[in-house]
């Protein structure tokens, strides 16, 4: 993006599930800029696609868009908080100038309570940077994510933090939520809104159900699509195909694309050059997304960068 947020490509957090490498190929396939008043990432975990989202739409010159950002996470949002507030941001920024990447560090941290808006900033920043592959929730002592081999995930640590200023001040254009999805779905309702939702994989189509602080259990699933099916916007769904969501999107377009399963490990420690097995990830998109995107029976089967 040009001027404030000009850095910022990627989040500056990890987090399962977060769509960083997926976002370019699920943004592509939404409705394009200036198709829609209102873009609302319902379950907004690390932004992604809420960033690249607003990527395009600068790119192509709209910036009457409302962008929202919504999650029911409560560290999540308070985090976000802190960085759009520019004072509480320099403060968090300071903490972890001086917070070394380290295992007692890291076990400190899990076991560290606090109710001061940036030191939870300070932890959730820690522990999603510092542990295995963002996982918060899944934190123990022993899932501290160092290498073996070579200093790239002291360097990822450092570069998300060089990362956090211009975030922050991209963060002040949006207007954040911390909502159950339901609520967001009815709050926002209208034509010219375009809704994306990606919640918590569905539990039969995944291998671990302890990734997030908030899981989602089959009947929220279902009701999830209940409202979406009767949403009179724009929508888009992100998961893993399954009988449920077939029969539940069944009049709704499917894209598939082949990627790596970056949350399959399941020690704390990386060996550099270890095989990944493959999922494949899909988006659903609603009839009114289809008919302003424009295209029918999309069928995306690509290579993440194996």
């Amino acid at each position: 993006m040009r001027g404030e947020g000009a850095l910022v490509s990627v989040a500056v957090f990890q987090y399962p599930g977060g769509k960083a490498r997926l976002a370019g190929w699920i943004a592509g396939l939404l409705p394009p800029p200036g198709s829609y008043a209102v873009f609302a990432d319902v379950f907004g975990g690390a932004a992604n696609v809420l960033l690249e989202v607003m990527r395009r739409n600068e790119k192509a010159g709209v910036k009457s868009t409302l962008y929202v950002y919504n999650d029911a996470d409560e560290e999540l949002v308070n985090f976000f908080r802190v960085i759009r507030e520019p004072s509480l941001r320099e403060r968090l920024r300071e903490m972890l100038r001086w917070t070394p990447f380290s295992r007692k560090q890291f076990q400190e941290c899990v076991r560290m309570v606090s109710s001061d808006p940036v030191e939870r900033a300070w932890r959730f920043f820690t522990l999603s940077e510092q542990g295995y592959s963002g996982n918060v929730t899944g934190c123990q002592a022993g899932r501290w994510g160092c290498h073996l081999r070579d200093n790239s995930n002291i360097r990822r640590w450092l570069n998300a933090q060089e990362r956090l200023e211009a975030f922050g001040e991209l963060f002040r254009r949006v207007q954040v939520e911390c909502l159950d999805f339901a609520d967001v779905l009815r709050r926002y309702a209208g034509k010219d809104v375009l809704v994306y939702c990606d919640p918590p994989y569905y539990p039969e189509a995944r291998a671990d159900n302890n990734l997030y602080r908030l899981e989602m259990c089959r009947d929220r699933h279902k009701e999830l699509a209940d409202l979406l099916n009767a949403f009179p916007g724009m929508a888009a769904v992100s998961g893993y195909r399954c009988e449920a969501y077939d029969a539940w999107y069944a009049t709704w377009e499917r894209c598939d694309r082949d990627v790596a399963c970056h949350m399959s490990n399941v020690g704390g420690v990386r060996l550099k050059g270890s095989a990944k097995p493959r999922r494949v990830e899909s988006l659903w998109l609603n009839p009114a997304a289809v008919k302003t995107r424009g295209f029918r029976q999309a069928r995306l089967w690509e290579d993440d960068g194996r």
